[in-house]
């Protein structure tokens, strides 16, 4: 901006741009400021990449208890007078005139060369020459294109707000032992919607998301859902911990579509570990691990289904989910219901189910339809139940129930000492060994002994045979 006439600054003024915008104030004649008035900066507009040039034979004068932002050139003087305040620097030729006042030379913010989170357009991990790079996780994720991967280098990242995934996308940790996520905030209530997730992946439906090798860390926050998730995809070889916002509340995935959850640890949730819920017809869990909170006043249930879920569980660990709510309500390993509605449907395979009050628990009442098919599951150690139902049969056959004898039940297993089971389970066959080889019905292969030579005779002649046992 130029001018070929002395310049008054009577009243307040503003400059709006961005840290990387400059000004260059050209005043061939004088730079008056008048007393108590004020140069704002707004929109992250830098004092140090403001200039104002002057010319006049008077030079530039601030007047008293004014703030002046920018750096003055002056041809001449710089007269700043009383009180006034000057952000940025006063450079004259002949002299600089001062009287009690405040001069704070600017700080050089220099856009960063690089940054911890970036599009890896090529998807090789690195960050390469053209790729956008970022400092947080959300501004990365606001300015992704649809189908773009997010790599997150090792760090600590405490991110603020909800992280709300509104398009396809791959989110890809350098290690879930040194990639950490944590809130600044807590979430919503429990009452409060779409509010309750951390992560909120899809709300409006019809995307994909993926995550891996990243944990996820509520440490210190009231966290009622770590992934509420709408979304299809992938989310694997991942830590959460740490996730709750009230006693008996706390869910780390909530699903409701058919994501893959695979290889996730879980430790310190809540409530429940993955909560899969209407909407997901064919989702899956495969080898994770849930580590229960253990005895007290506390819920834990590694799996949940509920609400007409379809799902199938696989390779899982469950583990000391030993809590007893104040009104009764006791932890298991996996949870499946049609309390909330019909439909329900598990096909839980080859898991270890261990050390939980009880490993498989179906429905919530006598009315319960839930469909439940459970087969070479490591049903051991539970304290109460290996698989309990409070109404629909479960095909429990082939597991092994902590004895060669098979499961504990007075009426349908009078001698087996494993697990208990309820009556309504069906567990003929079962394994009787740990390493699921033998099935209680199949027979026992027995070798022939070798043959034997019987000598005997009169006269020392030999009269003998052979006998096959």
């Amino acid at each position: 901006y130029t001018w070929g006439t002395p310049v008054t600054i009577p009243n307040d003024i503003y400059l709006d741009g961005s840290s990387t915008d400059i000004w260059v104030f050209q005043i061939s004649g004088t730079l008056s400021m008048s007393s108590a008035t004020q140069v704002h900066l707004t929109g992250g507009a830098q004092a140090s990449n403001i200039f104002w040039q002057v010319g006049g034979g008077t030079g530039a004068t601030l007047g008293t208890n004014s703030v002046f932002n920018g750096n003055i050139l002056s041809a001449t003087q710089v007269i700043i007078q009383t009180g006034a305040t000057l952000n940025g620097r006063a450079l004259a030729q002949t002299q600089v005139t001062l009287d009690a006042n405040s001069i704070n030379a600017p700080v050089l913010v220099v856009p960063p060369t690089s940054g911890p989170v970036f599009i890896d357009t090529n998807t090789n991990g690195v960050l390469d020459s053209g790729e956008s790079f970022f400092q947080t996780i959300q501004a990365a994720i606001t300015a992704a294109s649809s189908g773009n991967t997010l790599h997150i280098t090792a760090g600590t990242y405490t991110e603020s707000g909800q992280i709300v995934i509104d398009k396809n996308l791959n989110i890809i940790g350098d290690d879930k032992a040194t990639t950490i996520i944590k809130p600044a905030q807590n979430t919503g209530d429990a009452s409060s919607g779409d509010g309750r997730g951390w992560f909120l992946v899809g709300p409006a439906g019809g995307i994909t998301f993926n995550m891996s090798g990243v944990t996820l860390d509520g440490v210190g926050k009231n966290i009622c859902f770590g992934i509420y998730d709408y979304a299809l995809g992938t989310i694997q070889d991942i830590n959460i911990k740490n996730i709750s916002c009230a006693q008996y509340y706390g869910r780390a995935v909530y699903l409701k579509n058919n994501t893959t959850i695979s290889h996730v640890r879980f430790e310190n949730i809540g409530r429940i570990g993955v909560f899969i819920w209407q909407g997901a017809t064919a989702a899956v869990v495969d080898e994770i691990t849930y580590i229960g909170k253990g005895v007290g006043d506390q819920l834990d249930y590694g799996i949940e289904l509920g609400n007409g879920a379809i799902a199938t569980l696989s390779n899982n660990t469950i583990s000391g989910n030993r809590g007893v709510a104040n009104d009764g309500s006791t932890s298991a390993g996996i949870l499946v219901t049609t309390y909330f509605g019909p439909g329900t449907t598990a096909t839980i395979t080859g898991n270890t189910l261990t050390g939980n009050t009880d490993g498989i628990a179906v429905g919530y009442d006598g009315s319960d339809t839930s469909v439940v098919t459970a087969h070479n599951n490591n049903l051991s150690g539970n304290i109460e139940h290996g698989v309990i139902s409070t109404a629909s049969s479960v095909d429990a056959t082939n597991n092994w129930w902590n004895a060669a004898s098979g499961p504990t039940n007075a009426t349908t297993s009078p001698t087996g000492t494993g697990d208990a089971i309820t009556d309504n389970v069906v567990f003929d066959p079962w394994f009787t060994d740990l390493a699921m080889t033998h099935l209680s019905n199949q027979l026992v292969e027995v070798p022939l002994p070798t043959p034997v030579s019987v000598g005997g005779g009169v006269g020392g002649s030999g009269i003998g045979g052979t006998r096959r046992d």
